[in-house]
């Protein structure tokens, strides 16, 4: 009698990573950082120092394709954002639905510190400077706007010319922000600033130093500015964090000081 031939186990089937499509846009926001930050980037050295060498990105979300995109629960929690794809720009709104007046975008060719990549917007200052604010963003616009090229003429012969003397484009000037050595971030529930520092008891050099350092300063969370307990701090504890300057920082809270 013949028997009948066993098959062979079928092998599970392999899930490949989907692959992007290098003709579209991908807007990918942070809570905190953009990926692939390390330490010792140029202009980053404040930042560096009060998150102590690790960039976290917390939660993220990408953008692909172009239109209105809801940020949800990164609604006023986005601190970065990386734009990738030809010719595509970010918009960002503080509406949900992305109406209201258009600032300037985050392009693919934006850079704003010579050690990122293009397209890469870190937070605080670096957000601001742009979308005019820092974890403000409700709806992100959008947009692949690639420059149409004019009709070539045909050519018309002429006589030879010179070439011209082509001369080296002059440098902007670098604008530095204030140093790592000015301003620090004390110990999470120490009332106390580190050696050679002193606290910040004013709301302007508050909001200075909480740039420089690279945390969001809310000015609306000021109260009992002029009384002998309130300094500027950093609130762990609360949601979203944020400095500010008041006389009830607690046990999550960390000093912001200065050298002067």
């Amino acid at each position: 009698m013949t028997q009948s031939p066993t098959n062979a186990p079928t092998s599970a089937p392999t899930t490949l990573a989907p692959t992007r499509d290098p003709s579209s846009c991908y807007v990918t926001v942070y809570e905190h950082w953009p990926e692939g930050i390390t330490a010792g980037i140029s202009g980053l050295q404040a930042a560096e120092l009060a998150w102590g060498g690790h960039f976290p990105t917390g939660a993220s979300m990408v953008l692909h394709g172009t239109g209105d995109k809801p940020l949800g629960v990164l609604s006023n929690l986005t601190s970065s954002v990386k734009v990738e794809g030809p010719c595509c720009k970010a918009y960002g709104y503080t509406t949900t639905d992305c109406s209201g007046s258009q600032g300037s975008p985050i392009e693919t060719t934006t850079q704003l510190l010579q050690g990122l990549p293009a397209g890469v917007v870190t937070p605080a200052t670096g957000l601001a400077s742009i979308w005019s604010c820092n974890d403000c963003a409700q709806c992100v616009k959008v947009v692949q706007e690639c420059p149409t090229e004019a009709p070539t003429p045909a050519p018309t012969t002429q006589a030879p010319t010179l070439a011209p003397t082509t001369q080296a484009p002059t440098s902007s000037p670098t604008t530095q922000s204030p140093t790592a050595s000015t301003y620090a971030a004390g110990d999470v529930g120490v009332d106390a600033c580190p050696d050679g520092y002193y606290s910040i008891h004013t709301a302007s050099e508050c909001e200075i130093a909480s740039n420089a350092l690279g945390y969001t300063y809310e000015a609306g969370e000021n109260t009992d500015i002029g009384t002998s307990n309130s300094l500027c701090n950093y609130c762990g504890g609360c949601n979203p964090k944020t400095t500010r300057v008041d006389a009830t920082h607690g046990t999550q809270a960390k000093w912001i000081c200065s050298t002067r």
